[in-house]
């Protein structure tokens, strides 16, 4: 049998470090077969168009390269920079839509920043959960749930759809792989009301982005990371950092 450890941590002398609330309650674990992720090329190793960004102006998109990784070869590159016809908002981030048959259990990962100039508050790390098609029964739609990894303390605006969830209200560390992890369930269960039993879509963003940035603002700028990235069954994950889930 094994057992959660709580609280954050660093998990090795490589400055490995977690955040997260480790303690959230645990959604029962669904009995599926191990390392079954929802997300396709969660690792970022294939060429599979199975990432993208969205068409829109305040977004500047994603790379997938060798330069900065956690496991294999490559990982995803984010790189934000404001300039003189930047939009108040600006978003670079890669999302994924997924199909599962049963509702992702658990979102987990690792980031790493290596560049954090934020011209002007508020320029964050999420990770978005967006489910389309929900039997939540409330006229809503879509249902978002936004996990904010760093970067701000307090909400930096308010949607109707969405709610948001607080991971770490610290700057994020610097030039270091940080684990990330959040029972998905758990988090729409507490933030919405219910876990929906069925759906259409699930939509998965991860971001840097800031917002209501004014003309005369510093120039803003961050480069992150991400690599390892997983939805799923708890039981399947197959990303926990060293020591977090362990035997007795």
């Amino acid at each position: 049998m094994r057992r959660l450890l709580t609280g954050a941590m660093t998990v090795s002398a490589l400055a490995f470090t977690a955040c997260g609330l480790f303690d959230a309650p645990r959604s029962p674990a669904t009995p599926q077969p191990p390392n079954t992720n929802v997300l396709r090329d969660g690792g970022f190793e294939e060429e599979n168009g199975a990432w993208g960004a969205k068409q829109q102006p305040e977004w500047a998109g994603f790379a997938v390269d060798g330069d900065v990784v956690h496991s294999g070869q490559r990982a995803l590159a984010l790189h934000l920079r404001s300039d003189a016809q930047s939009a108040p908002t600006r978003i670079a981030g890669a999302y994924q839509t997924t199909m599962p048959s049963a509702f992702p259990e658990y979102v987990s990962g690792v980031y790493r920043v290596e560049e954090w100039a934020p011209g002007t508050p508020p320029q964050y790390i999420q990770v978005v959960a967006i489910v389309h098609g929900g039997d939540f029964g409330d006229g809503i739609e879509p249902h978002e749930i936004r996990f904010v990894l760093a970067g701000i303390d307090r909400e930096p605006f308010t949607l109707s759809n969405a709610k948001f969830l607080f991971l770490s209200r610290d700057p994020p560390p610097l030039h270091q792989w940080t684990w990330f992890g959040y029972p998905l369930g758990q988090a729409f269960l507490s933030r919405w009301g219910k876990l929906p039993t069925r759906w259409d879509s699930i939509e998965l963003f991860f971001e840097v982005r800031y917002d209501r940035r004014p003309p005369s603002a510093p120039p803003a700028a961050a480069d992150v990371y991400f690599d390892d990235l997983y939805a799923g069954p708890l039981a399947g994950n197959p990303n926990w950092p060293p020591g977090f889930l362990q035997d007795p």
